[in-house]
């Protein structure tokens, strides 16, 4: 989700605006107030049996891969709980245990996590705001076991 470029939205206005009633007036407003983009930096403990550092490194982005497909493609309305973001690294083969940082960005680039996170991390959110994923999220082996 991103804001729509002002051709784009003069164009859907110039449309709607050809096939509604005469009685009408369409106004194409901008959504983008609404998106807010998260941003997770994640620490790994990898278990004590894994030592090759190809593994480790598979480990580390597996975790990455099951956050990004947590963020991409969010539904309106769908808060982001961080209880499921540690059920989801903590899921992947090989992670002992995990600590977790957010990151909320309002359409601005705005830090409002102080705002928007509550007392348990999570990120509560009304049906007409969305989360996306700001930057890739950022994994790293803070230690073994």
């Amino acid at each position: 989700y991103v804001a729509a470029p002002s051709g784009l939205v003069q164009g859907l206005e110039t449309f709607i605006d050809g096939i509604s009633e005469s009685t009408v007036s369409p106004v194409v407003t901008d959504g983008s107030v609404n998106l807010l983009s998260v941003n997770l930096t994640v620490g790994i403990s990898i278990v004590p049996t894994i030592t090759s550092e190809v593994l480790r490194t598979q480990v580390r982005d597996n975790v990455r891969t099951a956050l990004q497909n947590e963020l991409i493609g969010r539904d309106f309305g769908d808060s982001l709980r961080i209880g499921d973001l540690y059920e989801i690294i903590e899921g992947v083969d090989g992670v002992s245990y995990s600590h977790i940082t957010i990151l909320v960005r309002n359409n601005f680039g705005d830090d409002v996590s102080t705002a928007r996170l509550n007392s348990f991390g999570d990120l509560p959110i009304n049906d007409y705001e969305v989360i996306t994923m700001g930057e890739t999220p950022a994994v790293e082996i803070i230690s073994e076991g």
